[in-house]
Order: C-alpha cells, then sequence, then structure tokens
C-alpha cells in the first residue's frame, strides 16, 4: 500500500481551484478566496466524522468507574479519567469489568433507563448505559461540553468501564501549518468533493462541462473512500455508504448557484 502523503490545507485548495478550472496551474489563490475554501475544508472534514466517512476512527478505551456513582460525564471539560477522548462521534459497545467478569451493557435510550423508576437501586455490575448527548449545558456537576453516561443499576464497587467508540483521528486543516498525513488516494478525494463543495460560490467562473465532470469525479472518490473505510473498520451495513447509494437516504440537491459570483483572483 501507498505510503501516507503530507500535505497542507493549501494544496488541497489549490487543487480544488485548479480542477475547477478557476486556476492556472502553478498558480495561487487570494488569501481572502484561501481563508473561505480552508473554512469549507474543515467543515468537510468535520462532516465526514459524523458519518464515518475519511476522519471517523474506531478505537477502545478504559475508565475507572467510580463506586455508587449513577452518572458521569464524558468530554474534554470533564474531570479525569473521562477528559482522554473528549466527546466520541458514536458509541459502539459497552462493558463493565469487575475482577475476572467481563459484562456487555445494553445500551438504551431516555424511556428505557427511567422505566426502571428508583434509579439509585445499586448491584454489583450494572446492566446498562444510557448516554445523554445533549453537551451546551452540562448535566454532570454543571459542566458544559460533555455528554453524559448513565448506568443501570449503579455498581456498588468501584469498576471498569470499557467502550468501543468512534472519534475523529485528525486535526483541522491549515493554510501552511502542520502537514496533514492522509493515504495517498485520499488526496484525490479531497480535491473533487472540495471543488464540488466551493461550486456554489464560484459556480458562474466555472464552465458547465467542468461542474458536471468535477461533480461526478467528487460522487466516485469519495464512494471510494467511504467503501474502504467501511471495509477497513468492519462497519455493520450501510454505515460507511455515501450519503445517495442504494440503501442509504438521498444526497439532498445542491443549492442554486448564486448569481455574481467571481472567479478566484
Amino acid at each position: 500500500m501507498p505510503n501516507p502523503v503530507a500535505v497542507t490545507g493549501q494544496y488541497i485548495i489549490n487543487n480544488a481551484f485548479t480542477a475547477l478550472g478557476i486556476l492556472e496551474q502553478g498558480g495561487a489563490p487570494s488569501v481572502s478566496d484561501s481563508v473561505d475554501a480552508l473554512a469549507e475544508l474543515n467543515d468537510m472534514w468535520g462532516a465526514w466524522g459524523i458519518d464515518e466517512g475519511l476522519i471517523f476512527s474506531s478505537v477502545a478505551a478504559q475508565f475507572a468507574w467510580p463506586a455508587a456513582t449513577p452518572s458521569v460525564g464524558m468530554g474534554v471539560t470533564a474531570p479525569p479519567p473521562f477528559n482522554q477522548i473528549g466527546v466520541p462521534a458514536r458509541i459502539y459497545d459497552a462493558h463493565m469489568i469487575l475482577g475476572g467478569i467481563r459484562k456487555q451493557l445494553k445500551i438504551v435510550d431516555l424511556e428505557t433507563y427511567t422505566a426502571h423508576g428508583d434509579l439509585t437501586a445499586t448491584g454489583l455490575i450494572a446492566d446498562e448505559l444510557h448516554p445523554d448527548w445533549f453537551v451546551n449545558v452540562g448535566n454532570v456537576a454543571g459542566v458544559s461540553g460533555c455528554i453524559t453516561l448513565y448506568v443501570f443499576p449503579v455498581p456498588s464497587g468501584a469498576i471498569i468501564l470499557e467502550l468501543s467508540v468512534g472519534i475523529q483521528a485528525f486535526s483541522l486543516w491549515t493554510l501552511a501549518g502542520a502537514n496533514v498525513y492522509v493515504p495517498q488516494g485520499y488526496v484525490d478525494a479531497l480535491k473533487y468533493t472540495l471543488a464540488y463543495r466551493l461550486l456554489p460560490r464560484f459556480g458562474v467562473a466555472v464552465q458547465p462541462q467542468v461542474a458536471e465532470t468535477v461533480t461526478q469525479l467528487a460522487e466516485k472518490a469519495e464512494a471510494r473512500i467511504r467503501e474502504m473505510n467501511a471495509i477497513n473498520r468492519q462497519l455493520k451495513g450501510q454505515q460507511g455508504a455515501l450519503p445517495g447509494s442504494p440503501g442509504t437516504p438521498a444526497a439532498p440537491q445542491m443549492a442554486p448557484q448564486p448569481a455574481g459570483a467571481g472567479a478566484v483572483r
């Protein structure tokens, strides 16, 4: 397999503008256009992490759950050790470990969790985990920026919580800062998918046949990356599929191109 390629945000942006035909090969866009395109690139980078696209990674982590504690916060602002991976994008699996016992927890919704009535009931080991994804105002000790994990029954002694989660595994892009290492084939996907996302901004400066070609290449490139991610990370079902492909919700239509959009200077 080819070695990862070290590139900057400016490199991806220049290639996207060149693919759109609004930047000569080897040329340089204006600072303002580069800054706008960088924001779009990082927005795309973050969005792909939500639905298991390019930047999604699966990790397993263990946490010491305090004795007689029904809930804890998880996030960078949470007390240790629940600050070590930040807020995960998804929780795939959960276990509690006590001595030689390793028990899988059932991940439940709020209705199932609250149906128990006495949520302070204790046991040797929990049966269920309820994640509360509300992060705007903290639910545990008033700490904001965290999700809250509730267990039932409440373990009577100190115990280990083991989570298999999805997290954002790569840094955000900068124009001229540190390189980001990506697999070689991913550079092509980033170039065309970013070019596609820039079409509404620079659409009137792009030849129609170029816009059509960029759209087709972006769809194919992203589909290949997502398919490979699904295989490599053993994702189930359609979790790694491109939105709009068979078995997944249809992708939203591209917004109309704004009138008067200018070319890259």
